[in-house]
């Protein structure tokens, strides 16, 4: 937690990460509870994009965090929650790696070193930056342990299907990409293993029924989630970003962003040609630890190694999208290609991928510190993982950044909120910071056609010829509010 220091302490709306996409975040935490008690549509609200509404299936609404966290929001609000919930997932993501780890290894020093890694690998660090649905990811380390323990203990098929579905659930109402994602991934490595490794596939044929079992009680846990998604309307679920704008550039296996503190300034003209943002360019190992894994690779035929680092390179590959970047420029063609025509697999970004290789890393070295050596060697082990290491410290001038955005007066807690109260409202600029400010105000008005949750304008104001004039000057000029009540003929400047 001391990663992202305190908040600021002058008034206002305070968060940490940066943009506005945390507070849509924040809005998604207070709305779960917000519409159970007030009997309204969980999964349809027209508080946001009015009189349409919006089809909050098909948006980042993390459903599981915000019955999880309610009793928490009741308390302190869903600023709060927000903050705190940033704050301990990439602890719980290190965590739930260091459980799988330690299953695998039977160690527990090898183990940490491993939940260090992932939990606080550049993925994670970059999510930290406000995604809260993407770093929240406890769910896809555990996904292994549970797989690891049951072939241990040889739990029974029904229990790991239990398990398995509880997690898949849970990952599916945090996160469908990235439960979907995990999904392909298991896949994947399993066909890998039962290919390379045929003394492995007796545990693999006694796993199979668990793990298909798992995905129907996922998908019957998580079944409200997925039937609106498939048939509550508004759909269209389509990246926000184009697959090749959203790939890992080769270079910044060994480049870092300024997420990363050891160089991480000083390579930022090379990173600013990276064709994403840098809360998305996850694919930093650094060069000390890719030599490092390429030297344990080549002097080791153990495939409790050299599997996952198999599967971690598969991943990375995966993560550079349809095509190869070189600082931004398009070199060649690359394998997603091979994936892109799946189902969901196409709304993905390949980027994100760098989640499974990191896992796989991550175990890869705790299964090569976990190996018994005699002399020096053990510590020397120790020592080449810490030096690799040191070049991928978080920079938490940036993971732990803080905005504060000053409201106008009407929106705070200690305003009357009377003109607002009921009303269906539309804020000048249009597509502003406006999420926030409805949160702020008490959800006592509903916003007119707008309302950013993710995935741009909603539909049909997205088709509208008046919407860019609404988002650009005067009002943006002007640097005020202004507020339409679309209810009433009147209006007023803030």
């Amino acid at each position: 937690m001391s990663l992202f220091g305190s908040a600021s302490s002058g008034a206002g709306f305070t968060y940490i990460g940066y943009g506005e996409d945390p507070q849509g975040f924040i809005w998604f935490l207070n709305w779960w509870p917000f519409a159970w008690a007030h009997h309204l549509s969980l999964f349809h609200t027209r508080y946001v994009a009015a009189p349409a509404g919006m089809n909050l299936a098909w948006r980042t609404s993390i459903p599981a965090l915000g019955f999880i966290a309610a009793p928490f929001t009741a308390m302190f609000g869903a600023l709060s929650t927000y903050n705190w919930l940033m704050r301990l997932a990439p602890g719980l993501a290190g965590m739930g790696m260091f459980w799988a780890a330690r299953e695998l290894t039977g160690r527990t020093i090898p183990a940490l070193v491993a939940g260090l890694i992932f939990g606080f690998s550049s993925y994670e660090m970059g999510q930290s930056l406000g995604h809260l649905n993407l770093n929240f990811t406890i769910a896809v380390p555990l996904l292994l342990w549970a797989s690891l323990r049951s072939l241990r203990l040889r739990w029974p098929s029904a229990g790991l299907a239990l398990a398995i579905g509880v997690l898949l659930a849970f990952q599916l109402c945090v996160s469908q990409e990235i439960a979907a994602s995990a999904v392909l991934m298991a896949a994947l490595s399993l066909g890998l293993i039962y290919r390379q490794q045929p003394e492995a596939r007796a545990a693999l044929r006694r796993l199979a029924p668990g793990l298909l079992g798992g995905l129907l009680v996922g998908g019957a846990l998580a079944s409200p989630l997925l039937i609106e998604m498939l048939f509550g309307g508004g759909g269209g679920s389509t990246s926000i970003a184009a697959p090749s704008a959203s790939s890992t550039d080769l270079l910044n296996f060994i480049i870092p962003t300024p997420v990363t503190l050891p160089f991480g300034h000083m390579a930022r003209g090379i990173a600013g040609t990276f064709r994403s943002n840098f809360s998305e360019e996850a694919g930093y190992l650094g060069l000390p630890l890719i030599l490092l894994l390429a030297g344990i690779y080549l002097t080791t035929d153990d495939p409790e190694i050299r599997l996952p680092l198999t599967m971690a390179l598969g991943a990375a590959v995966l993560s550079l999208g349809p095509v190869i970047h070189v600082a931004g420029h398009g070199v060649f063609p690359a394998p997603w290609q091979l994936v892109s025509w799946m189902p969901i697999v196409h709304d993905m970004l390949p980027q994100r991928f760098m989640i499974y290789a990191d896992l796989m890393v991550a175990l890869a070295v705790a299964a090569w510190l976990a190996k018994p050596v005699a002399g020096p060697i053990a510590p020397l082990r120790y020592a080449l993982v810490a030096g690799a290491l040191a070049f991928c410290i978080p920079n938490p001038a940036v993971v732990g950044h803080w905005s504060d955005v000053k409201l106008p007066r009407i929106f705070t807690a200690s305003a009357d909120h009377a003109a607002l109260r009921g009303r269906t409202v539309l804020i000048l600029p249009f597509q502003g910071n406006h999420i926030g400010e409805q949160y702020a105000a008490g959800m006592r008005f509903r916003m007119a056609a707008e309302g950013y949750l993710g995935g741009g304008i909603a539909r049909p104001f997205s088709e509208w010829p008046l919407i860019m004039p609404l988002s650009c000057s005067p009002f943006q000029a002007a640097g005020k509010r202004f507020l339409l009540l679309a209810d009433e003929q009147a209006s007023g400047s803030v």
